[in-house]
């Protein structure tokens, strides 16, 4: 890489982390205070709070990582437009598109990027997030407790026979465990106190001044592997207890969006999980590469639309081109939401891809080999000058000969 790719990349990098971080606080500082309110709610700890956020992290990234990189080239060649730094380059004899290239390196990293979130993290990501939440509400450990009532959590049994506070403090407490094949544990305990988890797959219990007695399987003692029963007094004791695989979450797959990129390549119609459709699987799929994709074109729209005018004391080109970014992809979405359906094939989804690729490609074109002294008008005018050429010939071939 020469010198001037290294420093039009070190020039990109600076925006492009700060854009990211912005946009990735804006996204995730909503949804934030939601899963505050709902983990402190069932009492549970910062660290889950923590875990909970890291799994939307993919989510958010994909959303992010576009305007990111369109933003920083925007600013990165703006800058250089204002301070003359191109006229010097373009003195040097590096056109537009020579300076171009280590954009679209930097670009083809990012698509990797994009095609490892998209295709790999985000579905892990939400199945992961999605389990979360169903541990900690509908299946969470501390509700399935009852006043007097037998409660069985994997290979524990659970008892309180007073709740002096729900989910949290207990008295007169049995515990039994079974403990694989040699043998199990009785456990009782005057008072029981719940420690906050550190995950969602176990509850830790504090007991005070109780009795436990380990009993060996009789099979085991016959033969000589383990000891006799052992019972142990103690005034603090602390219970672990582990959420068993039939408590667990559903498995993964059972949304379009949980597939990676591989498993909906893959995904025969005849063999989707129910309640997945090959209309839901197909929209997903290319909607996933039309994202993937577009990290190659917006190079081609922010370049021009970041130049502006020198002696202009402002730039509407950042603006225009979010709200294209905005449109393009309210307008896939909607595409998508048809293929869905089943009202349109993937045109509906490549076709915004299509209109946004030749816009872009335009634009850069004109920018790249403008005219000097041309006024936007005239550009304008140059750059349709093609589609009126072709709308009058087709007139002249439909108007009858005299």
């Amino acid at each position: 890489m020469l010198l001037t790719d290294r420093y039009i990349v070190t020039q990109m990098i600076r925006p492009l982390l700060a854009t990211m971080a912005v946009a990735l606080l804006v996204l995730v500082i909503e949804r934030m205070l939601r899963i505050l309110d709902l983990v402190l709610g069932w009492r549970g700890g910062l660290r889950l709070v923590v875990e909970i956020i890291a799994f939307l992290v993919p989510h958010y990234l994909a959303l992010a990582l576009p305007l990111a990189f369109f933003l920083a080239i925007c600013l990165t060649f703006g800058r250089m437009s204002r301070d003359s730094e191109l006229d010097a380059w373009f003195s040097s004899g590096f056109g537009l598109p020579r300076l171009a290239r280590s954009v679209f390196a930097m670009g083809v990293l990012l698509l990797v990027l994009a095609a490892l979130t998209v295709g790999y993290f985000q579905p892990y990501a939400r199945y992961a997030y999605q389990a979360a939440i169903h541990g900690l509400t509908s299946v969470s450990l501390y509700s399935l407790l009852r006043e007097g009532t037998f409660v069985s959590l994997g290979d524990s049994t659970l008892l309180a026979d007073r709740i002096v506070e729900p989910g949290r403090r207990f008295e007169r407490v049995f515990v039994y465990d079974r403990e694989g094949d040699t043998g199990s544990s009785v456990t009782t305990a005057q008072r029981a106190e719940v420690v906050p988890p550190a995950s969602l797959d176990r509850m830790v219990f504090r007991l005070d001044e109780g009795l436990r007695q380990s009993v060996p399987d009789p099979l085991a003692v016959a033969s000589g592997e383990t000891p006799d029963a052992v019972t142990i007094r103690f005034g603090h004791y602390e219970a672990v207890l582990e959420r068993g695989a039939e408590n667990g979450f559903r498995p993964r797959g059972e949304h379009e969006r949980e597939l990676t990129l591989l498993e909906l390549l893959r995904a025969k119609p005849d063999r989707l999980p129910p309640g997945v459709e090959p209309d839901e699987v197909r929209a997903e799929l290319h909607a996933r590469l039309s994202t993937v994709a577009t990290m190659l074109i917006l190079p081609l729209l922010a370049i021009p639309l970041g130049l502006g005018r020198r002696r202009a004391t402002r730039s509407y080109g950042l603006a225009i081109g979010v709200a294209i970014l905005v449109i393009y992809n309210q307008v896939t979405r909607f595409g998508e939401s048809l293929v869905e359906e089943g009202l349109a094939s993937w045109i509906g989804i490549w076709l915004p891809f299509a209109v946004l690729f030749v816009l872009s490609l335009a634009l850069f074109w004109q920018a790249a080999f403008r005219v000097p002294g041309d006024r936007p008008q005239q550009r304008l005018a140059r750059l349709l000058e093609p589609v009126w050429a072709a709308l009058g010939r087709a007139w002249r071939r439909r108007r009858p000969a005299p």
